[in-house]
């Protein structure tokens, strides 16, 4: 779903030219690990093929003046079709579909009628994320459009129409240079779906901060958000009770790590979360070598970015000899290796200057 995500970083990485080169790494050549994964769960498959044939009476809702003779005609021409059905369709009148999408989302509110347009705006994009432009061509000329008619869904309080929706919103989102001015309300949504007691819930929202703090200045907006970074922490934190798996531990700490690009968060997270001996337990038990790079270049930041913030935690958390430790392995990439090597220079540095300063001040004491 994050092609034409990537693709627009990628574009667009000149605006930010305060972000280092380990900052573009992140944007570009660690997204194609979340691509694979981003936003999916067999969860959300089921519910939307049992969605899918669900009949809706689109008919009764024209005469009941809910939508027109002519939205009803373009639905039924496509309600039905498979993906290579859909193919000339969108090719030719894509633009067309967009605006009727856009148009259908925004002025119904029947949670029925909101899902069947859910999923066809699902089967319009997937496998062809591209057409996501379609979207903000549709909206150039309506100020609402193309983000607050997903917000608007948010409100409903249907699962479905939640997940969907906020899945459509993250890619308009991650495909336009154009800030979302809701971003806060979007936030203080996720930071409920945190929460949930439903694991799915909680692994598919993971998954779009993963997506979103790809870029900058929504790293600041979700850190500003009251409860959000308490809110994923402390999933981070109840992984084992949550028999979390290798994989969704990793999107966890991926998030952790694309926030502490941001100096502000570098220098508070630890303070507000105690998030070094809870990333230096993660990195013992992990089996992935993949969360073990991921948890060695959040450290990284943390030293880069706020040394003076972190160090004391760091050592106290015993980073210094797990990394002693890991230094032993053999990594199939030099980059786990050289954030590893950095990592403990670091903090032998540190350490023996502070060994140096508890001595000097031992030996000046009185008798």
């Amino acid at each position: 779903m994050l092609a034409a995500a990537d693709a627009l970083i990628q574009q667009t990485s000149h605006h930010h030219e305060e972000e280092t080169d380990a900052m573009s790494f992140a944007r570009n050549e660690l997204i194609e690990q979340v691509k694979l994964t981003i936003i999916s769960h067999p969860y959300l498959d089921d519910m939307l093929d049992k969605i899918r044939a669900t009949e809706i009476p689109w008919e009764d809702y024209k005469n009941s003046g809910l939508i027109t003779e002519d939205e009803v005609a373009m639905i039924k021409h496509v309600e039905d079709k498979n993906v290579d059905d859909l193919g000339p369709i969108m090719s030719e009148h894509g633009l067309y579909y967009a605006a009727l999408y856009l148009e259908l989302m925004q002025k119904l509110a029947r949670v029925d009628a909101l899902q069947k347009v859910l999923i066809l705006i699902h089967d319009m994009l997937d496998g062809n994320e591209e057409r996501i432009a379609l979207f903000h061509a549709a909206g150039k000329d309506a100020t609402e459009f193309p983000f607050e008619p997903f917000h608007k869904a948010l409100r409903i309080g249907d699962e479905f129409i939640g997940i969907q929706s906020s899945k459509i919103l993250t890619l308009l989102i991650c495909s336009t240079p154009q800030r979302d001015v809701d971003i806060h309300e979007f936030f203080r949504w996720m930071t409920f779906q945190l929460q949930s007691q439903h694991q799915h819930v909680v692994e598919l929202n993971v998954q779009i901060l993963d997506a979103l703090f790809h870029i900058p200045a929504y790293r600041q907006a979700f850190w500003r958000t009251s409860h959000a970074i308490d809110s994923l922490v402390s999933i981070l934190k109840n992984a084992s009770s949550r028999n979390l798996g290798p994989q969704k531990i990793y999107e966890l700490t991926f998030a952790i790590w694309l926030l502490t690009f941001d100096t502000e968060i570098a220098k508070n997270l630890d303070k507000k979360c105690q998030i070094v001996p809870t990333l230096v337990e993660l990195a013992k038990s992990a089996v992935k070598e993949k969360i073990i790079r991921v948890i060695i270049a959040t450290f990284r930041n943390l030293i880069e970015k706020a040394s003076a913030e972190n160090m004391s935690a760091m050592l106290v958390a015993k980073l210094l000899p797990l990394c002693e430790h890991l230094a032993t392995r053999k990594w199939t990439d030099q980059e786990i290796a050289d954030d590893i090597e950095f990592t403990r220079a670091e903090l032998q540095q540190n350490f023996q200057s502070l060994t140096q300063v508890d001595y000097t001040f031992t030996c000046i004491q009185p008798d």
